[in-house]
């Protein structure tokens, strides 16, 4: 992810919201 600084919010918030929720399920 190049413009991580920018979408860093949006970024920050998908990532630790798909993997947090998949681990999590599992």
């Amino acid at each position: 992810r190049i413009k991580s600084i920018e979408m860093s919010e949006e970024d920050n918030y998908a990532v630790l919201c798909l993997p947090t929720g998949i681990e999590g399920t599992k």
